[in-house]
């Protein structure tokens, strides 16, 4: 998780406000980028090949101490090397 991810996370465990995270405001990313992973990060490295899609319907699942997020990249778009 990214520093803002984890502000926001604390935030709303705390009642603070914030957007809470759900599939119909989340898009899950990737990119082609090799640049290491920071969490300082606000955005995916990649210069021109990065891609978002929204979460699927029935997502996120919490439980278990986990969250578990799922969306589907058509073959099309996403056809490329992934990194972060």
């Amino acid at each position: 998780m990214v520093d803002n991810g984890i502000d926001l996370a604390l935030l709303l465990l705390v009642g603070g406000g914030g957007t809470a995270f759900s599939n119909a405001n989340d898009w899950l990313g990737v990119g082609d980028s090799a640049t290491a992973w920071a969490t300082t990060r606000t955005d995916l490295v990649a210069a021109t090949n990065k891609l978002r899609t929204g979460m699927n319907a029935t997502y996120p699942v919490t439980g278990s101490k986990r969250q578990t997020v799922r969306t589907d990249f058509l073959t099309g778009g996403a056809n490329r090397v992934w990194n972060g």
